[in-house]
């Protein structure tokens, strides 16, 4: 993805990480496979593109990432458990 951004507008200098999803259910109801994906959009996404942009903003000594998170990491919220937990 990355890759393909730079080819059509050239370097990234500056990131925002703002991917999120949430799925409204109950812990009870919460399934595994569920709560990895709540994870995976929310924190890993974060974290892979990230680590993408990161060698051309050293290579160019310059690039800001701004990590954007929820209100939902102040408290247990009504999303639910794995929404919050991936927003701390």
């Amino acid at each position: 993805m990355i890759a393909d951004i730079e080819r059509r507008l050239g370097h990234i200098d500056i990131l925002v990480n703002n991917a999120g999803t949430a799925t409204m259910i109950d812990l009870d109801d919460l399934t595994e496979a569920e709560f990895d994906r709540t994870l995976a959009v929310n924190l890993k996404s974060a974290f892979l593109c990230t680590q993408a942009v990161l060698p051309g903003m050293r290579a160019r000594r310059w690039g800001r990432v701004v990590n954007l998170s929820s209100a939902a990491a102040r408290g247990p919220g009504l999303v639910g458990i794995h929404y919050n937990a991936s927003k701390v």
